[in-house]
């Protein structure tokens, strides 16, 4: 795409922009510039690089989807200023670092998708705030320590995949605490 024909997109998009897939590269911090976009969809792609920190100004921005591509590098904590999104889908990358316990900011995000990435570290208890979160896709990275007790207060959630980490759960019982250590399913 020319930076001519690039612009000319830019100027006409208004809510949606669902991108086909073949596009590679890194991802244009141009996006940012796109203040009324609702949703961003460029999942299915070969892009690769960092997620930019410019994408925090689509502020209007109800679903940003950029799974399945190569990008790298960490989760941008700057994503907390995207106060109406709704789903965040980041699987199937390339991601390191830990989840941004800044994400807990975002008080309309429903689904959250983490999966197959590098992403490492503890989970962040700060993600038990989120009350409309429903879906929670964690599975097939590195994460490790304790499930926070915190999440026990996710009244909302539907839906937790945290396979394939080490991680540890604790859970109450009639007897008491006990605890398993989570494993990897086949």
């Amino acid at each position: 795409m020319t930076d001519t024909s690039y612009g000319t997109l830019l100027s006409a998009v208004r809510s949606s922009l669902i991108l086909p897939m073949s596009l590679s590269g890194d991802i244009p911090r141009e996006l940012g510039r796109l203040k009324n976009l609702r949703v961003l969809n460029l999942s299915h792609n070969d892009l690769t690089g960092i997620i930019p920190r410019e994408l925090s100004n689509l502020r209007n921005l109800q679903a940003l989807n950029l799974g399945w591509n190569g990008l790298s590098g960490n989760i941008p904590a700057e994503l907390s200023k995207l106060d109406r999104l709704e789903h965040l889908s980041l699987y199937v990358n390339h991601l390191s670092g830990h989840i941004p316990s800044e994400l807990s900011r975002l008080d309309s995000l429903v689904s959250l998708e983490l999966q197959g990435n590098r992403l490492g570290g503890e989970l962040p208890p700060e993600l038990s705030r989120l009350d409309s979160l429903q879906n929670l896709i964690l599975f097939d990275n590195h994460f490790h320590g304790t499930v926070p007790h915190e999440w026990a207060d996710f009244d909302s959630l539907s839906r937790l995949e945290i396979s394939d980490n080490q991680l540890t759960l604790y859970s109450l019982d009639q007897s008491g605490l006990s605890f398993c250590q989570e494993g990897s399913h086949d």
